[in-house]
């Protein structure tokens, strides 16, 4: 395992909460009158839902790596359980129940309390505290599965898939899909309740694969363009806009997100 295989998040959402890690490899998580709260020591950290989160240790980045991981609550920072990772594999995602590991060429979920593993043949787009997004047929299918591993939705798509990204709710999922331009990506909204698919007009020409994901609320999707600065899409008007807000100047981000 070398320091590129690992899923370093240094910022993520949980809920109406933000969990963030720090220097020193100390994760800490504040939220709407929660003040910073140390939840522990971590190489990396993978949300579960909206109020727990998996801190990753581990005494080496070589196969066979003794990786353990601690699931906190974030509301009282509680630790709920500690599980060691099988021998020779690394988590990559989370669920409430359960954690996506990664073995050479493989992908399976594991749930810590029974043992009991499920492999995963297809190709992982994205995975939320509420559903896994993978894609077959060289990602002209997408299967949208619950947290349980129950399929809920089919999508067949006219172009490959690239990205994908659940909404907070699991009832939506934001995909990106090649363009005529191999340069770029179009946007598409799925709606999981009433399976249809919705392309964002204007989207095609403007979208690269640097960034896709939904505000807390669901409102917004923020996507990428191709110049690199930030694109919105305003889901009320289904209409979208562009930010001058350059994407590698952390302090212009910083000042967008806004405190």
């Amino acid at each position: 395992m070398t320091v590129s295989d690992v899923p370093v998040f240094t910022l993520a959402r949980a809920g109406s909460m933000t969990v963030v890690q720090a220097a020193g490899d100390v994760t800490y998580v504040f939220g709407p009158n929660l003040s910073l709260r140390r939840l522990g020591q971590s190489w990396w950290f993978l949300p579960a839902s909206r109020d727990l989160v998996w801190l990753v240790d581990g005494t080496s980045f070589q196969p066979g790596a003794d990786l353990r991981v601690r699931q906190v609550d974030l509301r009282d920072t509680e630790v709920l359980r500690s599980v060691r990772v099988p021998a020779g594999q690394r988590p990559i995602a989370g669920q409430r129940d359960r954690l996506l590991l990664k073995d050479v060429g493989t992908l399976r979920w594991w749930d810590p309390a029974t043992g009991v593993t499920q492999s995963m043949h297809d190709h992982v787009l994205a995975v939320s505290a509420g559903a896994t997004v993978v894609c077959r047929d060289r990602c002209h299918t997408v299967d949208v599965h619950d947290d349980t591993g129950t399929r809920v939705a089919r999508l067949h798509m006219e172009r490959r898939v690239v990205a994908a990204a659940p909404a907070p709710d699991d009832h939506a999922v934001a995909l990106l899909t090649d363009a005529a331009d191999t340069t770029a990506s179009s946007l598409v909204i799925a709606d999981l309740d009433r399976r249809t698919l919705h392309p964002v007009a204007g989207g095609a020409p403007l979208v690269s694969r640097r960034l896709l994901t939904w505000s807390p609320n669901g409102a917004f999707v923020f996507f990428a363009t191709l110049d690199g600065r930030l694109g919105v899409l305003d889901r009320s008007s289904e209409t979208t806009h562009r930010v001058d807000v350059d994407l590698d100047d952390v302090d212009a981000m910083a000042a967008f997100a806004g405190p």
